[in-house]
């Protein structure tokens, strides 16, 4: 690549994929004997962070930056909020093909691209390609080998050189992720191993089962979606073709483990009692997964941060209603009762921007079917 030209092929990105503010420029540096990508910040100059997005710019501020200080390339961050899972196949090409497809891959590499089915390109050295797709994945195994899987925490080189014969824009492939996850990094952690900090209760572990189906039901903002998930309503989850069952079992666990705390034993037995409840939930595998899934990384709890009050006349810890006799009276009960209510908005407005990106995920896979019909 000549000195201070960018190696990006603009017109071959799918637009989601330059939005935003997640980019940085890079370059080749020495690193313990080899040859190491450095990312460097289009805004000062200097090193970039993974986890920092003070230092990421837009798409076109950071490739000018690359030509003007004769860097390799672009860099895009990973933000767990737009939803994008990239997973980098190393040594799987031949860098001698000027334009590689995927019948040119190893048959390892072909069939993870093949299986997910989405935009790919072809990394800068030509020795391997990235694949970005729309899902989750589990909170272990992240590289094995030649095989690298990232959501959070990691920049990935884009190029915009297209793999020919794979889509040209950013699928909505959940199970297929899991999946291929599952079969190089193996099963999630058993549940039991997470352990709840006792110096630092949450106060949703206090609560009995009923009332936490209570909770959940009866919230104004999360209400709809639980009631229609425990009665076992899947197709808000349902995209070409895909049943959403898994979608939807992971969605329940999650809204569970909200009102419920963190603890997996609770999340198996209630799941048990909804209509979601099937035969495939008796695989141990796939039981230990979901759950594993809702718990992971959630610190958020129903009625965090509230300090519980002494045992009201029920016995319940934390009662704030106002016919208990707590020493500080109905009106700190009712601010009890509106910072609760502002938990739960919380979460909500989370579930819905998290349904608002399923939804034109949707619309996207539409209409790239329908040109694709045409």
């Amino acid at each position: 690549m000549p000195p201070g030209r960018s190696a990006v092929d603009v017109e071959a990105f799918p637009s989601e994929l330059t939005s935003g503010k997640r980019f940085v420029s890079w370059r080749y540096e020495e690193r313990d004997g080899e040859r190491a990508k450095v990312p460097y910040s289009p805004n000062t100059g200097k090193r970039a962070s993974a986890t920092d997005p003070s230092t990421w710019a837009t798409f076109e501020l950071t490739r000018s930056y690359a030509e003007v200080a004769a860097l390799e390339g672009v860099m895009r961050a990973f933000d767990p909020e737009d939803g994008l899972v990239g997973t980098d196949l190393d040594d799987s090409l031949d860098p001698t093909i000027e334009a590689p497809s995927v019948d040119d891959l190893d048959p390892w590499a072909a069939e993870i691209v093949r299986r997910t089915d989405t935009y790919t390109e072809v990394s800068p050295s030509g020795r391997g390609v990235k694949l970005w797709a729309r899902g989750t994945l589990p909170g272990h195994g992240r590289k094995r080998g030649s095989i690298e899987m990232y959501q959070d925490k990691r920049f990935f080189t884009v190029t915009g050189r297209h793999l020919a014969g794979t889509p040209r824009t950013i699928a909505y492939r959940p199970d297929a992720i899991l999946a291929i996850h599952r079969q190089v990094f193996g099963d999630a952690p058993d549940p039991a191993a997470i352990t709840v900090d006792r110096d630092n209760p949450v106060p949703a572990l206090e609560l009995g089962d009923d009332e936490v189906l209570r909770l959940a039901s009866d919230s104004p903002h999360n209400g709809e979606r639980f009631r229609r998930l425990w009665t076992g309503d899947t197709s808000y989850y349902a995209v070409m073709g895909n049943d959403g069952e898994s979608e939807a079992d992971a969605a329940l666990c999650e809204l569970l483990a909200y009102y419920g705390g963190p603890d997996p034993e609770r999340l198996d037995r209630l799941f048990r009692r909804s209509s979601l409840y099937r035969e495939k939930w008796e695989r141990t595998d796939y039981r230990e997964r979901t759950i594993a899934l809702a718990l992971r990384d959630k610190t958020r709890f129903y009625g965090d941060g509230i300090q519980p009050p002494a045992s009201g006349s029920d016995g319940a810890v934390g009662c704030a209603c106002e016919c208990c006799p707590h020493d500080d009276g109905p009106e700190v009960a009712r601010l009890r009762r509106l910072a609760l209510d502002r938990d739960d908005l919380v979460e909500a407005q989370s579930s819905i921007i998290n349904a608002q990106r399923s939804e034109l995920d949707r619309e996207r896979e539409y209409r790239a079917e329908d040109r694709r019909l045409r």
